[in-house]
């Protein structure tokens, strides 16, 4: 019995990796959500001209979309009410935001996840803490900006509760 136990758990554990040595190399190939090797082996000195041609070529992937539908499809099916949000961007990278009109290339996608009949809705949270002070690098919140974001979320979570939109 445990030699067959063994087997069988070692069969799965090998299936398992090379599902995930398959799934990296698929990740690997697409780079993340956006693609980064547009930026990879360009110095970047902090100014926003240097990342023009990036930024301008910066689009999501065909496979992170693919699975992002997989995960709305899930969620659909389990009953789990879904909001999109756009968190929070720092004032200085809202600027190349402007610039190169993301957020417009953005609302395609919204549109797309929005027809989910589970999605309540789109928040736009990106100047809920935009100031530098909120952020602990580039992209993250520290404390304080998390703090800030959270009670953000939390206010209209409660608006959606007391609206009958959700509840628990």
């Amino acid at each position: 019995y445990i030699a067959t136990r063994r087997l069988w758990f070692l069969k799965i554990l090998k299936n398992e990796m090379a599902e995930l040595s398959r799934f990296r190399n698929i990740y690997e190939q697409e780079k993340g959500f956006f693609n980064e090797d547009l930026i990879l082996g360009k110095a970047f000195s902090g100014n926003a001209q240097d990342l023009d041609e990036s930024v301008k070529q910066k689009e999501v992937s065909d496979f992170n979309l693919a699975y992002l539908h997989k995960i709305m499809k899930m969620l659909q099916e389990q009953g789990i009410q879904v909001v999109l949000v756009t968190p929070s961007v720092r004032s200085d990278e809202q600027v190349l935001w402007s610039h190169y009109k993301i957020k417009e290339a953005l609302d395609p996608l919204i549109q797309q996840f929005s027809a989910y009949s589970n999605t309540l809705g789109y928040w736009d949270l990106i100047n809920i803490a935009s100031e530098s002070k909120y952020f602990a690098d580039a992209d993250h919140l520290n404390h304080a900006g998390a703090v800030r974001y959270t009670g953000e979320l939390v206010k209209r979570i409660t608006q959606l509760r007391q609206s009958g939109q959700i509840s628990f």
